[in-house]
């Protein structure tokens, strides 16, 4: 079997202390060890977390990507 590897993305509070995230990342990545003992490589890679203000809901970034996803559920498939 090749090398068996991980990538956990995480969203933490963009104010806590880099300390408090190093930790806990720590924790994540002996957790995954202890239930999959065979993985080789963890990576860990916390981001900033900002929840949504009014503002940034209704910017034109957000607009486009809303119309992107909109279009995506209306195209269907050509049926065989």
């Amino acid at each position: 079997m090749g090398a068996v590897g991980a990538i956990i993305h995480i969203e933490v509070d963009g104010s806590k202390p880099l300390t408090d995230v190093e930790l806990l990342s720590l924790e994540i990545e002996m957790e995954v060890r202890s239930k999959i003992s065979s993985i080789e490589r963890i990576s860990v890679v916390p981001h900033s977390f900002r929840p949504l203000s009014a503002k940034d809901a209704t910017s034109s970034s957000s607009r486009r990507l809303g119309k992107i996803f909109t279009n995506n559920k209306k195209s269907k498939l050509p049926s065989l």
